[in-house]
């Protein structure tokens, strides 16, 4: 027997929350009054997990919505990781983690190296430097992610 058998965003079979993946979900949800005390713990857990750099092979928002699973990841030097989102759009692309930071707006092109998205100030010449080489001496393998992606998506 569920804990919330009349809960929509509550799964029946496993006696879990199921997760709203977005403000319009989290809303729709609060409203019906149908978020729990593990929906929130869930939720709190994707943002600290996403701020200590522990969503390994999810990524969340800082919000903690989740927004795609990583497919993989190449550490390229100096703390810095290159990672493919499964639910990505093109142009071919990997997000960039920097040592110390939860945010992963910075992209880089894998065919280019060209940097885009949101490029922090206090980035230094040799952690671009590491991203560039990083392309260049992992682009078979950020290549056959991407088409992995995509493959998985078709």
């Amino acid at each position: 027997m569920s804990q919330h058998p009349l809960n929509p965003w509550w799964s029946q079979q496993t006696d879990q929350p199921i997760m709203p993946t977005s403000h319009a979900d989290w809303d729709q949800a609060l409203k019906g009054q149908f978020i729990t005390q593990e929906h929130v713990r869930t939720r709190l857990e994707a943002i600290i997990g996403r701020a200590l750099g522990l969503d390994a092979y999810s990524g969340y928002d800082v919000d903690g919505f989740h927004v795609s699973l990583i497919a993989a990841g190449v550490q390229v030097g100096h703390g810095i990781t290159l990672r493919v989102h499964s639910n990505d759009h093109e142009p071919p692309h990997a997000h960039v983690r920097l040592p110390g930071s939860s945010s992963d707006q910075l992209k880089v092109d894998i065919m280019t190296g060209d940097l885009s998205g949101v490029i922090p100030g206090n980035l230094s010449r040799a952690q671009r430097q590491a991203i560039t080489l990083g392309v260049r001496n992992n682009s078979v393998k950020l290549g056959a992610l991407w088409s992995q992606v995509r493959q998985a998506r078709t």
